[in-house]
């Protein structure tokens, strides 16, 4: 004989919405705490790329150089400089709009996609300051938010960037990845109104 709060047939009752989701978090969280120690432990295990030809610094010209007319000529550096600054797009495992400032500071908005998403979140903000060395284009990290992406971010890639320039015009930027193996960035060139 049944009492009432025995169920009436042998099926198991359903688990509660909230005991499920107590199941789920730490799952989701421990899967992805294991993906970033694993992406450290194999970033920490990638050896830096040597320097090469193809990284060495343009030719200056020195300050004496003059133009035709007699006037200082605007230097390597300088015309690559003002061609950099800018707000540049580029789409790869989601979207970066970096801003490239005169004062040498910059911002890059990032939003990711797939699992870098639920690593990291959804977005991201890094403050650089950003300088020429030669032909290539330096990011040095100096914060953003949230500060524990930022952090972790940083401790997989580090905290500057070298990235040589392979390309540039009014519309594009086409920066060489540092990491063996990685595709290159090509960053379009945002206008503003």
């Amino acid at each position: 004989m049944k009492t009432e709060n025995e169920p009436i047939d042998d099926v198991p009752q359903a688990e509660s919405g909230v005991a499920g989701r107590r199941i789920r978090t730490p799952l989701v969280l421990a899967i992805a705490v294991v993906a970033l120690v694993g992406g450290l432990w194999w970033r920490s295990r990638v050896p830096q790329r040597p320097a090469d030809a193809a990284d060495a610094a343009i030719p200056q010209p020195s300050a004496q150089d003059h133009s035709d007319s007699g006037e200082h000529a605007e230097s390597s550096t300088d015309q690559l400089r003002n061609a950099v600054i800018g707000h540049w797009k580029l789409e790869r495992d989601g979207q970066r709009l970096l801003s490239l400032r005169v004062d040498g500071t910059a911002t890059m908005d990032v939003t990711l996609t797939a699992w870098q998403a639920v690593l990291f979140g959804e977005r991201m903000r890094f403050d650089i300051l950003w300088s020429l060395d030669g032909d290539a284009l330096v990011l040095q990290t100096t914060g953003g938010e949230p500060a524990t992406a930022v952090e972790a971010i940083t401790k997989i890639y580090g905290v500057v960037r070298r990235q040589p320039i392979l390309e540039i015009d009014q519309d594009h930027m086409l920066l060489k990845d540092p990491d063996p193996g990685e595709r290159d960035h090509d960053y379009r060139r945002l206008r503003t109104r």
